[in-house]
């Protein structure tokens, strides 16, 4: 049976057998390392059974194997992967053990060859075979993005260990996180495409997410010719129920859009977030200083003639129809933005000059007098 161990790599195959890899712990001669040991429980019988790897982490405490990875691609009886802990696993459709990264040994071996790996392998526990599929042979490898939400060979997650993973209903592996060379940690997500067709190009965004003063127009395409976009502005996930995309959005507010794309006999793209800080803009009130008036003649549109270009509404003070007394007086008017417009509240002032009027002053001829 196994001996005790922690941060090991466990897995349940579609027979109901569990299976046990590595993780730090004691080997047979109860020396204490990074193992690299494959075990299958049996729940019928109750057995355990010794399947692959080392029964030994060497003569030095806290040492390990290092793996053996033949040809990338090729399945030998030969093949293994290091001794290592903290693994991210699956098990696809056929039963096959899918095994990656961690912290251990790559294919030199010793102190110096101990580190988080990106070492990518598959078991089939009908031949007994390790296969090394991606990844590198060695330790601190950085990862390799390529284009977001592209598949390509040449992408690769880097090493890391303790990172989350699962598998998706189309059988593709998932991976998010973990921890870096140096002891940084990651916050990406992979997807390693084992089944269905590749994804759609994740939408872009034009202008950009990013900090703007004033309303913004965003537009939202995709490279793959014949997609639809759909999105969402309340911070919620798109889905093909959300709102879709038909022409530039308006942006008023700070807000963040979630965008996917979907094409047919691809799968629904990677979501693709643009957040807009928008710091609402002063309005360019207009209002050339009105012409004198003479005392009694009320404010009109003559002289509340302000503008703007920006939407919203302007009130006076005094309102139209006041009639002011003679001397120098102040016109204001306030600015209301209507909403989500993107602009902010605002006043102008003016001088008015009131001019006193001249009376006219009747006065009939007295009758004569005797």
């Amino acid at each position: 049976m196994p001996g005790a161990r922690d941060g090991a790599t466990v897995w349940t195959d579609p027979t109901g057998k569990f299976w046990l890899f590595g993780g730090e712990g004691f080997d047979s001669a109860d020396t204490i390392g990074e193992l690299n040991d494959l075990w299958e429980f049996d729940p019928n019988t109750g057995t355990w059974e010794w399947v692959s790897g080392s029964n030994s982490v060497g003569s030095v405490r806290y040492y390990g194997q290092p793996g053996s990875y033949g040809t990338r691609g090729t399945p030998s009886i030969a093949n293994y992967p290091g001794g290592r802990q903290g693994s991210n696993s699956w098990t696809d459709a056929t039963g096959n053990l899918w095994l990656f990264g961690g912290n251990g040994f790559g294919a030199i071996g010793g102190i110096s060859d101990w580190g988080n790996l990106d070492d990518l392998w598959r078991f089939n526990p009908s031949t007994d075979e390790w296969t090394w599929m991606t990844g590198t042979p060695s330790i601190a490898s950085l990862p390799s993005y390529g284009t977001f939400g592209i598949p390509d060979p040449g992408n690769d997650p880097g090493s890391r260990g303790g990172a989350v993973s699962w598998a998706d209903l189309a059988g593709n592996f998932w991976l998010f996180a973990g921890v870096a060379p140096g002891n940084g940690i990651y916050e990406d997500s992979w997807e390693y495409l084992l089944n269905g067709p590749a994804h759609a190009t994740p939408p872009t965004y034009s202008p950009a997410g990013g900090s703007y003063i004033g309303p913004q127009s965003t537009t939202i395409s995709d490279a793959l010719s014949g997609t639809a976009i759909y999105y969402t502005t309340d911070g919620s996930m798109p889905t093909t129920s959300s709102t879709a995309y038909t022409s530039a959005i308006h942006i008023g507010h700070s807000q963040t859009i979630n965008a996917i794309a979907v094409a047919a006999g691809y799968g629904q793209s990677p979501v693709n977030s643009a957040t807009f800080d928008i710091t609402p803009a002063q309005p360019t009130i207009n209002w050339p200083p009105p012409a004198s008036i003479t005392y009694g003649t009320p404010l009109s549109s003559t002289q509340l003639d302000a503008t703007t270009t920006s939407p919203g509404t302007l009130t006076y003070t005094p309102p139209a129809g006041t009639v002011l007394s003679g001397g120098t007086h102040t016109l204001s008017v306030s600015f209301t933005p209507e909403p989500d417009s993107g602009y902010a509240a605002a006043s102008f002032i003016v001088g008015l000059t009131v001019l006193k009027a001249v009376p006219v002053i009747t006065w009939p001829v007295p009758a004569a007098m005797t």
